[in-house]
């Protein structure tokens, strides 16, 4: 396989996204099967149950709070951590991380 086109910036751009291996489309029947095949899921698949448990919320200083909670998804359940900060538009999540899987 031959690199990008020297060139204008559209051309190489095209040329990367043309040589995705992640997407196989034209061996799974090409972009109109995938995206049925996708809303097909979607409208016979049953949403999972999401749940939050056990908010605990601590200070971490006079602008920022640090929220943990267990985060269930169906059969799934996490430990995670929301990092929140206040700035003249209110609070934000600045971070956010995945603590433990249970």
């Amino acid at each position: 396989m031959s690199g990008p086109p020297r060139g204008r910036i559209a051309d190489r751009t095209r040329w990367r996204h043309s040589t995705r291996r992640s997407l196989r489309l034209a061996e799974t029947g090409g972009a109109t099967a995938y995206i049925a095949d996708r809303k097909q899921q979607v409208a016979n698949g049953d949403p999972p149950d999401a749940r939050l448990e056990e908010l605990k919320t601590k200070d971490a200083g006079p602008d920022r709070k640090v929220v943990t909670f267990v985060q269930r998804f169906g059969k799934d359940a996490y430990v995670k951590e929301l990092t929140l900060a206040r700035d003249a538009q209110g609070w934000r999540i600045v971070a956010e991380r995945t603590l433990q899987k249970l």
